[in-house]
């Protein structure tokens, strides 16, 4: 059940709550994210009506199944060879958004089955599932018989430079580092839903910023309101990425 936006008591606390479980709760709202999780329930047959509460058996035996692999034959930039990867279907929707593996949109966090990629372990190396001519992903070599830190630092330099350069022709959207703000968070989501569920600008200026005038001319609740709404949108659309890359307090 969707939290009341006027009831900040629905919605996590400001204080002490991790920065992963804010990138859920600001992903969980995404509308194309929850398109996702409806395809994907539609596309692995028996285990839909049981998915993720699957017995570690079962689970083992769904990642297996070749009936339920996203399959995608890429070719290599250098070689020119071809390789076809099969990828479980939970692991591909997933890590379009982020996630090890995709999770539902109507449940709470939780740390066991929302994990994300940034901050498990999921960075890519060659060999792994990523597509050759994916622009998000650039494959490094490091000679390990040799010093590591000054090949370290050409390889940081190397990849600012590539970061740039793809994020200038359009290839990549850059995900820019977030300071810990779970406060102006709450806020976001808040109106979000308050917006989701039909209540109006005034409305909200109303309910969340009562000791701001909201009279005209200025109406400076309501602008406020719009800028938080912007705020969230970006967050929702991609912004949430770099939240469980805070550090937590």
């Amino acid at each position: 059940m969707k939290p009341n936006w006027c009831n900040a008591d629905e919605y996590p606390r400001a204080k002490g709550t991790p920065p992963s479980v804010w990138a859920w709760e600001f992903l969980r709202r995404n509308p194309d994210y929850i398109e996702d999780w409806i395809t994907f329930k539609s596309r692995i047959g028996e285990y839909a009506d049981r998915y993720p509460n699957l017995s570690s058996p079962e689970m083992a035996e769904f990642l297996m199944d070749k009936r339920f692999k996203h399959v995608v034959t890429t070719r290599a930039i250098n070689s020119g060879d071809y390789r076809k990867t099969e990828t479980p279907l939970t692991n591909y929707y997933g890590r379009k958004w982020g996630l090890m593996q995709i999770a539902d949109p109507d449940a709470s966090y939780d740390q066991r089955t929302h994990r994300w990629i940034a901050v498990a372990g999921g960075f890519f190396t060659p060999g792994t599932e990523s597509e050759f001519d994916d622009p998000t992903v650039e494959f490094v070599g490091v000679d390990l018989t040799l010093p590591l830190e000054p090949q370290l630092r050409d390889i940081k330099a190397w990849l600012k430079k590539q970061r740039v350069t793809r994020s200038e022709n359009k290839l990549i959207t850059l995900v820019p580092m977030s300071r810990s703000r779970p406060a102006e968070w709450l806020e976001y989501l808040r109106v979000i839903d308050g917006n989701a569920s039909g209540a109006d600008r005034s409305e909200m200026a109303s309910a969340l910023l009562s000791t701001v005038d909201n009279s005209g001319p200025d109406y400076l609740g309501s602008k406020n309101i719009d800028n938080w709404l912007k705020k969230a949108k970006e967050l929702l659309a991609g912004g949430y990425r770099a939240l469980p890359l805070i550090p937590e307090k």
